[in-house]
């Protein structure tokens, strides 16, 4: 039985498909909910889960000529988390790229063999036919503007290590990543007027991305200029539902800094973030340089 579709109609599908005895079902669709993932814990049904390091995709999106490759990093940096929570399950059957270079039936008896439908002593190395795919590899590295690969690998990159077992590292979120007050299509590669917080109006802010439950702490990298000491700036991590956390400091000298605030992301499901920053007066002089931002999980929290 194949069901394709998006939106409530899979996971409706899907979740009373697991309900019963049917031989097999393939279910199509990008975010499971909380619901269907409740219900596999529960369960401990049995279900597939396929990963790749997300840089590849990413990579192999620029080589087909997508220019707008922000874009693309927040889709695969959303989605990261939600795998992380999926894998974690007992009934989750991994599969990884290299599974997919197996020539012939190969990935197809290793799913089998997963599910149990034929004996380990069927598997892919008792069959000569069956092997490695050497001529099967990831698209090119495309050529991209210059801070453009760091970003990917900021956000991205510690996902490819813990998809491979690793424990999840530090994620950064380069300027790239953000937006500003005064441009928000733009990204902050220019020096900010810090008088651009008139009425409230946030200097930089942004990526607005999916983090795994736990609590975080996130070191902010500016730089200010000899105008703009004294001025108070103000820290805040949020998301649609309000402000998280909120944390301030005064710019003490000219030059790079640093300053860190600590949130905490609990409740049912993973939560999509952003970085706030704002000034505390309005017509404040002096201007801002905005380099990145790095999130380091202090404690893992509840699956859903």
């Amino acid at each position: 039985m194949v069901i394709s579709g998006n939106g409530g109609t899979v996971d409706e599908a899907a979740l009373a498909l697991v309900r019963s005895n049917a031989a097999s079902i393939v279910v199509t669709e990008t975010q499971p909910s909380a619901e269907l993932f409740s219900l596999l814990k529960d369960t401990g049904a049995r279900f597939i889960v396929a990963l790749e390091d997300p840089r590849a995709i990413v990579a192999a999106t620029a080589a087909a000529g997508t220019s707008d490759l922000r874009s693309v990093v927040r889709e695969v940096a959303n989605v990261c988390p939600l795998l992380l929570d999926f894998v974690s399950l007992s009934g989750a059957v991994v599969i990884r790229a290299e599974d997919a270079h197996w020539k012939g039936i190969g990935l197809p008896l290793k799913v089998a063999t997963e599910f149990g439908l034929v004996s380990d002593a069927c598997g892919p190395d008792t069959h000569p036919w069956v092997g490695a795919n050497d001529g099967l590899a990831l698209p090119p590295n495309p050529i991209l503007p210059m801070g453009w690969n760091a970003m990917i690998d900021g956000a991205l990159g510690t996902y490819a290590g813990t998809f491979e077992g690793a424990p999840l590292g530090n994620i950064t979120w380069t300027r790239e990543l953000f937006s500003t007050g005064g441009d928000p299509s733009g990204y902050p590669q220019l020096p900010i007027d810090l008088r651009s917080t008139l009425n409230g109006r946030f200097l930089v802010y942004g990526p607005y991305l999916s983090l795994p439950l736990g609590t975080w702490s996130a070191e902010v990298f500016f730089g200010f200029s000899v105008d703009a000491v004294g001025q108070t700036i103000h820290l805040n991590i949020g998301n649609l539902k309000g402000t998280i956390a909120t944390s301030e400091f005064v710019v003490t000298q000219p030059g790079p800094t640093s300053a860190e605030i600590f949130f905490s992301l609990a409740g049912g499901q993973n939560e999509n973030v952003e970085i706030r920053i704002l000034v505390g007066r309005d017509s404040a002089p002096g201007q801002m340089t905005f380099e990145h931002a790095v999130l380091r999980q202090i404690a893992n929290g509840k699956l859903r």
